[in-house]
């Protein structure tokens, strides 16, 4: 259960992240 939690999140702030990569850009 946690685990699943804890990928989601990731999941999330790894789109996140490269969502704002590809604004800087």
């Amino acid at each position: 259960m946690l685990e699943s939690q804890t990928l989601w999140t990731l999941r999330i702030l790894m789109m996140n992240l490269r969502s704002c990569s590809r604004s800087v850009k």
